[in-house]
């Protein structure tokens, strides 16, 4: 019997697009520093067995990709570990938390609430991206002339630094969206960056290394949350990780080639346009 009669061609097609689409995602996140969870989440439900397999599926994925994509970063030196710890440590415990009960929350009313959130602070880096900020600048223009060359490596530090109030503000921060992204499979970076680049001024390259590293952490936690009660769907995670990993450790090489004013610009649009599958997911698989 010839064995390619027992090949489902359907299941191939089926396979070749989530990876291509795992790849695709990988690349834009490691570029911008996202693990973009949300457009793979739909990939994953739509071939995953059920919400919940899916959701801890796409959190083991996610941090993969983080991981491939920070590891880029961090050899070209855009990881600020003061702030991977500031943030990641109370990111970590809420994913974990988030992942261990996501039975109990109401998945659907988590994922419209990151949606709206992730397409406001979209558009708010659209509005604020077409002016450079003053250490993006100087992290940027290392000699005369050089504007149209930016360091892929920018200084980790902010103009401002956060008092101790602030600090325990952004681990709240961190906390709760570690507690979210637990719950809805999702790492949900799109909303730590944001707090990076406003919140404590720092430059988006920067940023975008130091989100992923986060990420990785954070989706770990999260997915043996997940894993303790099995709910993941191996045959999807086989055919969605490796491409994905590749591409965010691609597309990573492209941050430091990117002025922090471009790259923001790029985060606006993307945060915006994948924040749009989130509501049907939230309405179809809730």
């Amino acid at each position: 019997m010839d064995w390619t009669q027992s090949v489902d061609p359907v299941l191939v097609l089926r396979l070749l697009a989530i990876g291509l689409g795992g790849f695709a995602t990988g690349f834009l996140g490691g570029m911008m520093g996202l693990a973009l969870g949300r457009p793979r989440l739909l990939l994953v439900y739509w071939a995953a067995e059920n919400p919940l397999a899916a959701a801890g599926t796409n959190i083991l994925i996610g941090s993969l990709v983080a991981a491939a994509g920070a590891w880029r970063h961090l050899r070209e030196g855009r990881v600020d570990f003061t702030i991977v710890a500031f943030m990641g440590i109370p990111t970590m415990a809420g994913a974990f938390l988030g992942g261990f009960y996501a039975g109990l929350a109401p998945r659907a009313v988590l994922l419209v609430i990151v949606g709206a959130m992730s397409m406001w602070y979209g558009f708010k880096l659209l509005r604020n991206g077409g002016k450079d900020r003053p250490q993006d600048r100087s992290a940027a223009e290392t000699a005369p002339g050089a504007q149209a060359a930016p360091s892929p490596n920018p200084a980790p530090a902010g103009a401002v630094k956060p008092s101790q109030s602030r600090r325990l503000k952004e681990m709240g921060f961190g906390f709760a969206i570690g507690l979210f992204g637990g719950v809805v499979g999702l790492l949900l970076g799109q909303l730590r960056l944001p707090a990076m680049i406003h919140g404590l001024g720092l430059d988006p390259r920067m940023a975008a290394g130091t989100n992923l590293a986060i990420g990785f952490l954070a989706g770990m936690l999260g997915f043996l949350g997940h894993m303790l009660h099995l709910e993941v769907d191996w045959a999807v995670f086989a055919a969605i990780a490796p491409a994905a990993m590749a591409g965010a450790y691609l597309g990573a090489r492209q941050t430091g080639k990117m002025s922090p004013r471009t790259l923001k610009r790029l985060m606006g649009v993307v945060m915006v346009v994948v924040a749009l599958p989130l509501f049907w997911v939230a309405f179809t698989q809730g």
